[in-house]
Protein backbone atom coordinates (compact mmCIF):
# COMPACT_ATOMS: atom_id res chain seq x y z
CA UNK A 1 0.00 0.00 0.00
CA UNK A 2 1.18 3.49 -1.15
CA UNK A 3 2.06 5.74 2.05
CA UNK A 4 0.83 9.38 1.88
CA UNK A 5 2.86 11.74 -0.36
CA UNK A 6 2.84 15.69 1.38
CA UNK A 7 1.60 17.49 -1.44
CA UNK A 8 5.00 19.49 -1.97
CA UNK A 9 6.67 16.59 -2.37
CA UNK A 10 3.86 15.70 -5.25
CA UNK A 11 4.34 19.17 -6.36
CA UNK A 12 7.62 19.24 -6.70
CA UNK A 13 8.07 15.43 -8.65
CA UNK A 14 5.08 16.48 -10.64
CA UNK A 15 6.58 20.26 -11.98
CA UNK A 16 9.78 18.38 -12.05
CA UNK A 17 8.75 15.81 -14.60
CA UNK A 18 7.44 18.26 -16.96
CA UNK A 19 10.48 20.60 -16.88
CA UNK A 20 12.84 17.61 -17.98
CA UNK A 21 10.66 15.82 -20.08
CA UNK A 22 8.30 18.20 -21.98
CA UNK A 23 10.54 21.12 -22.92
CA UNK A 24 12.23 20.01 -25.46
CA UNK A 25 11.26 22.62 -28.29
CA UNK A 26 12.50 25.99 -25.70
CA UNK A 27 15.41 23.81 -25.07
CA UNK A 28 15.77 23.42 -29.11
CA UNK A 29 15.15 26.96 -29.62
CA UNK A 30 17.53 28.71 -26.69
CA UNK A 31 20.33 26.52 -28.11
CA UNK A 32 20.59 28.19 -31.13
CA UNK A 33 21.21 31.30 -29.25
CA UNK A 34 22.96 30.02 -26.08
CA UNK A 35 25.59 27.97 -25.23
CA UNK A 36 24.61 26.06 -22.06
CA UNK A 37 28.23 25.13 -21.40
CA UNK A 38 28.80 28.66 -20.39
CA UNK A 39 27.45 31.02 -17.78
CA UNK A 40 25.39 33.29 -19.46
CA UNK A 41 23.73 30.32 -21.19
CA UNK A 42 23.23 28.09 -18.20
CA UNK A 43 21.82 31.01 -16.41
CA UNK A 44 19.42 32.00 -18.85
CA UNK A 45 18.45 28.26 -19.05
CA UNK A 46 18.22 28.34 -14.98
CA UNK A 47 16.21 31.39 -15.51
CA UNK A 48 13.79 30.20 -17.83
CA UNK A 49 13.09 27.21 -15.39
CA UNK A 50 12.67 28.68 -12.94
CA UNK A 51 9.94 30.84 -13.94
CA UNK A 52 8.41 28.17 -15.26
CA UNK A 53 8.53 25.96 -12.08
CA UNK A 54 6.48 29.36 -10.29
CA UNK A 55 4.18 29.67 -12.61
CA UNK A 56 3.62 25.94 -12.46
CA UNK A 57 3.02 26.39 -8.74
CA UNK A 58 0.56 29.10 -9.66
CA UNK A 59 -1.39 27.35 -12.38
CA UNK A 60 -1.75 24.20 -9.70
CA UNK A 61 -2.36 25.35 -6.66
CA UNK A 62 -5.77 26.76 -6.61
CA UNK A 63 -7.17 23.64 -8.08
CA UNK A 64 -5.55 21.93 -4.90
CA UNK A 65 -7.14 24.48 -2.44
CA UNK A 66 -10.50 23.36 -3.79
CA UNK A 67 -10.04 19.96 -3.54
CA UNK A 68 -7.10 17.15 -4.25
CA UNK A 69 -9.81 15.43 -7.07
CA UNK A 70 -10.21 18.56 -9.17
CA UNK A 71 -6.69 19.20 -8.38
CA UNK A 72 -4.99 15.37 -10.09
CA UNK A 73 -7.66 16.31 -12.85
CA UNK A 74 -5.67 18.85 -13.89
CA UNK A 75 -2.49 17.70 -13.02
CA UNK A 76 -4.24 14.68 -15.73
CA UNK A 77 -5.69 16.57 -18.08
CA UNK A 78 -1.89 19.06 -18.42
CA UNK A 79 0.10 15.70 -18.63
CA UNK A 80 -2.12 14.65 -21.74
CA UNK A 81 -2.08 17.92 -23.63
CA UNK A 82 1.61 18.56 -23.02
CA UNK A 83 2.31 15.11 -24.34
CA UNK A 84 0.30 15.36 -27.59
CA UNK A 85 1.66 18.79 -27.95
CA UNK A 86 5.36 17.71 -27.15
CA UNK A 87 4.61 15.43 -29.92
CA UNK A 88 3.30 17.58 -32.82
CA UNK A 89 6.20 20.07 -32.08
CA UNK A 90 8.94 17.91 -32.18
CA UNK A 91 7.80 15.72 -35.24
CA UNK A 92 6.13 18.43 -36.80
CA UNK A 93 8.57 21.26 -36.62
CA UNK A 94 5.32 23.64 -35.23
CA UNK A 95 5.08 26.02 -32.24
CA UNK A 96 1.82 26.23 -30.68
CA UNK A 97 0.43 29.83 -32.36
CA UNK A 98 -2.80 30.65 -32.62
CA UNK A 99 -2.99 29.47 -36.17
CA UNK A 100 -2.46 26.18 -35.24
CA UNK A 101 -4.24 25.80 -32.33
CA UNK A 102 -7.29 27.49 -34.15
CA UNK A 103 -6.45 24.54 -36.64
CA UNK A 104 -7.61 22.01 -34.42
CA UNK A 105 -11.01 23.08 -34.91
CA UNK A 106 -11.27 22.58 -38.39
CA UNK A 107 -9.26 19.46 -38.63
CA UNK A 108 -10.82 16.26 -39.69
CA UNK A 109 -10.72 13.45 -38.56
CA UNK A 110 -9.25 11.50 -41.99
CA UNK A 111 -6.49 14.31 -42.35
CA UNK A 112 -5.56 14.01 -38.34
CA UNK A 113 -5.18 9.85 -38.72
CA UNK A 114 -2.12 9.97 -40.09
CA UNK A 115 -0.82 12.14 -37.18
CA UNK A 116 -2.26 9.27 -34.71
CA UNK A 117 0.61 6.81 -35.39
CA UNK A 118 2.34 4.06 -33.27
CA UNK A 119 5.04 6.44 -32.28
CA UNK A 120 2.13 9.15 -31.00
CA UNK A 121 0.33 6.64 -29.38
CA UNK A 122 3.96 5.18 -27.88
CA UNK A 123 4.83 8.51 -26.87
CA UNK A 124 1.45 9.50 -25.47
CA UNK A 125 1.82 6.45 -23.10
CA UNK A 126 5.21 7.13 -21.89
CA UNK A 127 4.36 11.06 -21.43
CA UNK A 128 1.22 11.03 -20.54
CA UNK A 129 -0.66 8.12 -19.44
CA UNK A 130 1.45 6.34 -17.86
CA UNK A 131 2.47 9.74 -15.58
CA UNK A 132 -1.60 10.02 -15.41
CA UNK A 133 -1.73 6.96 -13.46
CA UNK A 134 1.11 7.89 -11.31
CA UNK A 135 -0.99 11.22 -10.24
CA UNK A 136 -4.27 9.21 -9.99
CA UNK A 137 -2.87 6.66 -7.69
CA UNK A 138 -0.57 8.43 -5.65
CA UNK A 139 -2.00 9.31 -2.40
CA UNK A 140 -1.78 12.42 -0.86
CA UNK A 141 -1.33 13.23 2.72
CA UNK A 142 -4.00 15.92 4.13
CA UNK A 143 -2.58 19.74 4.31
CA UNK A 144 -4.13 22.42 5.82
CA UNK A 145 -5.36 24.90 2.87
CA UNK A 146 -4.11 28.25 4.86
CA UNK A 147 -0.74 26.75 4.43
CA UNK A 148 -1.17 25.99 0.78
CA UNK A 149 -2.62 29.65 0.02
CA UNK A 150 0.97 30.35 0.85
CA UNK A 151 2.12 28.65 -2.03
CA UNK A 152 0.95 31.56 -4.55
CA UNK A 153 2.08 34.12 -2.44
CA UNK A 154 5.17 32.69 -2.68
CA UNK A 155 5.01 32.20 -6.00
CA UNK A 156 4.72 35.95 -7.08
CA UNK A 157 7.20 36.88 -4.99
CA UNK A 158 9.95 34.51 -5.74
CA UNK A 159 9.19 35.76 -9.79
CA UNK A 160 9.43 39.13 -8.34
CA UNK A 161 12.37 39.05 -6.54
CA UNK A 162 13.90 37.31 -9.49
CA UNK A 163 13.41 39.47 -12.27
CA UNK A 164 14.22 42.10 -10.43
CA UNK A 165 17.52 40.80 -9.42
CA UNK A 166 18.52 39.38 -13.39
CA UNK A 167 17.22 42.99 -15.45
CA UNK A 168 19.23 41.54 -18.33
CA UNK A 169 17.58 38.13 -18.72
CA UNK A 170 14.10 39.72 -17.77
CA UNK A 171 14.80 42.29 -20.69
CA UNK A 172 15.58 39.12 -23.09
CA UNK A 173 12.96 37.08 -22.03
CA UNK A 174 10.60 39.99 -22.57
CA UNK A 175 11.83 41.04 -26.01
CA UNK A 176 11.65 36.92 -26.80
CA UNK A 177 8.68 36.39 -25.09
CA UNK A 178 6.60 35.73 -28.52
CA UNK A 179 8.89 32.85 -29.64
CA UNK A 180 9.30 31.29 -25.92
CA UNK A 181 6.21 31.37 -24.98
CA UNK A 182 5.46 29.97 -28.30
CA UNK A 183 7.46 26.68 -27.22
CA UNK A 184 7.32 26.63 -24.04
CA UNK A 185 4.55 24.07 -22.35
CA UNK A 186 1.58 24.27 -21.16
CA UNK A 187 2.20 27.99 -21.22
CA UNK A 188 2.48 28.04 -25.47
CA UNK A 189 -1.51 26.33 -25.91
CA UNK A 190 -2.58 28.19 -22.57
CA UNK A 191 -1.46 31.43 -23.87
CA UNK A 192 -2.92 31.10 -27.22
CA UNK A 193 -6.14 30.09 -25.46
CA UNK A 194 -6.28 33.58 -23.82
CA UNK A 195 -5.78 35.01 -26.95
CA UNK A 196 -8.43 33.88 -28.34
CA UNK A 197 -11.19 33.83 -25.95
CA UNK A 198 -12.48 36.73 -28.42
CA UNK A 199 -12.70 34.58 -30.98
CA UNK A 200 -13.93 31.05 -28.84
CA UNK A 201 -15.81 30.48 -26.50
CA UNK A 202 -13.79 30.53 -22.65
CA UNK A 203 -13.91 26.35 -22.53
CA UNK A 204 -11.25 26.38 -25.57
CA UNK A 205 -8.69 24.23 -23.48
CA UNK A 206 -11.38 21.76 -22.80
CA UNK A 207 -12.78 21.86 -26.33
CA UNK A 208 -8.93 21.11 -27.76
CA UNK A 209 -8.53 18.68 -24.53
CA UNK A 210 -12.22 16.06 -25.60
CA UNK A 211 -11.19 16.98 -29.43
CA UNK A 212 -8.01 15.21 -29.23
CA UNK A 213 -9.47 12.69 -27.12
CA UNK A 214 -12.35 12.55 -29.91
CA UNK A 215 -9.41 11.48 -32.66
CA UNK A 216 -7.57 9.29 -30.64
CA UNK A 217 -11.02 7.06 -30.03
CA UNK A 218 -11.63 7.11 -33.41
CA UNK A 219 -8.44 6.13 -34.53
CA UNK A 220 -8.47 3.17 -32.30
CA UNK A 221 -12.07 2.11 -33.70
CA UNK A 222 -10.58 1.82 -37.36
Amino acid sequence: MLKNVPLSIFLLVYIGFSLIFHQAPPLSWLNRFTDFSTISGLSALLFIEFLSFSLWVLLLTPFFIISIKPGKLIAVILLILNATALFWMTSLGVVMTKAVIASLFFTDYSEASGFLNDDYMLHLVLLGILPSVVVVLVPIAPFKRRVLCLYPIFSVALIFTATSLAPNLTSWVNTNGTQLGSRLLPWSYIGQNHKLRKRFDKWILWSVFWRVCSIARWHHRR
